[in-house]
């Protein structure tokens, strides 16, 4: 599988965290590391995509909103609420990570609860 050349955007809640990791998806996409065995060109390229911020206007333009918030319900339902008012388009889907708070919850915290889905990524074992 090959990177895509879908934009990144990752938010950081706190500006601080912006500098913790240089590259913060780095040992994702290490040659050998993952089951696509990407080059180190393409590591690179598919690392300058993703692009950090601390602001919600820019979620505006997003097809496709990732939560990752801390696992309890009042933060995943006010990230959701926050979501809402941020993502503009209207077709736009939010996805959690959760995997315990009924997607259903999560979905009435929004003004559109039919695009609220699950999401989970995992790494196979090696």
């Amino acid at each position: 599988m090959r990177p895509r050349r879908a934009r990144r955007l990752r938010r950081r809640v706190r500006r601080q965290h912006h500098d913790r990791k240089p590259h913060p998806y780095r040992d994702l996409a290490a040659p050998g590391g993952r089951p696509s065995q990407l080059t180190e060109e393409e590591a690179d390229t598919a690392l300058a995509r993703p692009r950090l911020t601390t602001g919600r206007e820019d979620f505006a333009d997003r097809d496709l909103v990732i939560e990752a918030v801390a696992e309890r319900k009042e933060v995943k339902t006010s990230a959701f609420a926050t979501l809402d008012k941020a993502v503009r388009r209207p077709a736009a889907i939010l996805a959690s990570n959760t995997s315990s708070i009924p997607l259903m919850r999560l979905g009435t915290a929004t003004n559109r609860p039919a695009h609220v889905i699950g999401f989970h990524a995992y790494h196979r074992s090696k």
